[in-house]
């Protein structure tokens, strides 16, 4: 009897200590460091490391590590943040939904060559990282890391087909967005940019798709769809519509809005008919704004077409 319980217990023992292996199990408790918005060391007490299983990320910490593959799309819950490791590699398949009442923030744990790197692609109507098809975009925002997300009728970052950009600041890293027929930051397809701010990183954001894309600006509304409110303070930015949106601003036949660069040095191009800072081709364009303007409406004209603009503010 006695040899039966000792081989009894010998079992719940192992079995416990195997359940505390489980992927299940990954809450962590050490800490774990990460730069926040300002660019300040800060450490994480208790995260859950990410895996290729996820499927949904709800009101907490997440952590990258080395490489994750996630074949399906990620849903944001609440109030998410995603430490991206240095030389991590997350490749999500199904691009990361963020939509309207809920946030994601994503740091990194450097601001050099080792800086951890984020892939997030959308498919059909969804944005790479933001509102899925025909939803807005929510809180979205990314003080470091690489960070490269693609869309095709919705933004690379922002709001799906139809859906406007929702919230979107850029404090650090290096970022990518692209999309077909939205635009590369701000709103999908018939999508209106939301309110966009750019504080700091190297930003560079596509619209309007490769040969045959449509009007999206690479910064601000999707085709059909106004530019929003986009504030840059830092950084250096590059946005360019391969179709007839505008660099920075409007979709193809829409308006600019609110544009203000205070600092940082940016280059906007339009490939097609819209301004390179403004309204997308046949829209209401803007006079580029000096460092400390805002730039005001002006009724377009072939006059005032600016298809590429440069400005150097106080970085």
């Amino acid at each position: 009897m006695r040899k039966w319980k000792q081989r009894l217990f010998s079992l719940l023992l192992c079995g416990a200590m195997l359940a505390s292996l489980c992927p299940a199990a990954l809450a962590e408790d050490s800490s774990i460091p990460y730069l926040d918005e300002n660019g300040d060391e800060q450490s994480c007490e208790k995260y859950t490391l990410a895996t290729r299983d996820d499927t949904e990320w709800s009101n907490s910490w997440y952590v990258v590590e080395n490489s994750v593959g996630i074949v399906n799309r990620v849903t944001i819950s609440g109030d998410v943040h995603l430490i991206l490791a240095d030389t991590c590699n997350l490749k999500v398949g199904g691009g990361i939904q963020v939509s309207k009442g809920n946030s994601l923030t994503i740091y990194a744990q450097s601001t050099e060559g080792d800086m951890g790197t984020l892939y997030a692609i959308g498919f059909s109507g969804d944005a790479g990282i933001g509102g899925n098809d025909g939803v807005d975009g929510g809180t979205i925002n990314i003080s470091g890391g690489t960070v490269m997300a693609s869309g095709a009728e919705g933004a690379g970052i922002g709001g799906g087909a139809s859906g406007n950009g929702g919230q979107i600041t850029i404090n650090g890293g290096t970022v990518g967005a692209t999309s077909y027929s939205g635009a590369g930051i701000g709103g999908g397809y018939e999508g209106d940019g939301g309110k966009i701010t750019i504080n700091g990183g190297t930003v560079t954001a596509t619209g309007g798709g490769g040969e045959g894309g449509s009007g999206g600006a690479g910064i601000g509304g999707g085709n059909g769809g106004d530019g929003g409110e986009i504030n840059i303070s830092g950084g250096t930015v590059e946005a360019t519509s391969k179709g007839y949106g505008a660099g920075i601003g409007g979709g193809y036949g829409h308006n600019g809005v609110t544009i203000t660069i205070s600092g940082g040095t940016v280059t906007a191009t339009s490939e097609g008919n819209g301004t390179g800072i403004g309204g997308g081709g046949w829209g209401v364009t803007t006079a580029p704004s000096a460092p400390g303007k805002t730039a005001t409406p002006l009724l377009w004209r072939p006059v005032y077409r600016i298809r590429s603009a440069k400005i150097n503010g106080a970085a």
